[in-house]
């Protein structure tokens, strides 16, 4: 069944990946009635295995200490924090195929090095808050036109704004747009000034917990934070994955 599956894709030029392959094998797996396999895991090399997994813990609970000790004097009762930025491939560089495969082809429209950031925010209390889309798009040639994207069309240009406003009217998710399709300092400002910068009361802190991330700690950013009471923590590089 899973040999007939990938070969139907790549027939198409669909890619598979092993995660795809991996997810079809479990619904295939229920179908049937196999019981899902226990005790088994992949395993990689990651950031963490740079420290020893009690110098990690120890570095959590000093830094759990830090906020409640900052939430206390701030008076606060929730703690907010964002997600990394995730990174989406639209298309994938590498897929499974039939053994003996020379030449393999994918579907990708020339669109192979798009991507798309999405930051996501919760806090301690477990709620969500409003995802933030960023895109890759091409700048104005114009410098006039472009500042007016940017002011008023997050980005975009006249034509596309039109689709991208009707889908965050829809989603209620916020998109922008950027040359480079990446979180920068500006964003950051405009995301602090979307979630915190309407709020009614502002004699109310916020603590907000960012990675070291460079975008994050400009001098703008910390100034606009500090202008709507919005106090920034920064967690330990080591304890953000």
């Amino acid at each position: 069944m899973l040999v007939q599956w990938v070969s139907e894709l790549r027939d198409e030029g669909v890619p598979v990946t092993p995660m795809m392959l991996r997810l079809q094998a479990l619904a295939e797996a229920e179908e049937v009635g196999i019981e899902r396999f226990r005790y088994l895991a992949l395993r990689a090399k990651t950031r963490q295995g740079q420290l020893r997994p009690s110098e990690l813990t120890q570095i959590a609970r000093d830094f759990a200490k830090e906020v409640h000790e900052k939430a206390r004097s701030l008076g606060v009762t929730h703690i907010l924090t964002p997600t990394k930025q995730v990174q989406y491939y639209i298309t994938i560089r590498k897929t499974l195929d039939r053994k003996g495969i020379k030449t393999v082809w994918m579907k990708c429209s020339g669109k192979e090095k798009e991507r798309v950031k999405v930051t996501l925010l919760g806090d301690s209390d477990g709620n969500k808050y409003t995802p933030y889309v960023v895109f890759k798009v091409r700048p104005s040639r114009k410098p006039e036109m472009e500042l007016e994207n940017l002011q008023r069309r997050n980005g975009f240009g006249l034509h596309i704004w039109k689709e991208i406003n009707e889908a965050q009217n829809s989603t209620g998710l916020r998109v922008h747009g950027n040359g480079k399709g990446w979180w920068d300092s500006a964003l950051t400002v405009e995301w602090l000034r979307f979630h915190f910068g309407a709020r009614e009361d502002y004699s109310k802190p916020v603590l907000l917990l960012l990675d070291d991330f460079s975008g994050h700690w400009t001098d703008e950013v910390v100034e606009y934070a500090t202008t709507i009471n919005v106090s920034l923590m920064k967690i330990p590089p080591s304890a953000t994955s």
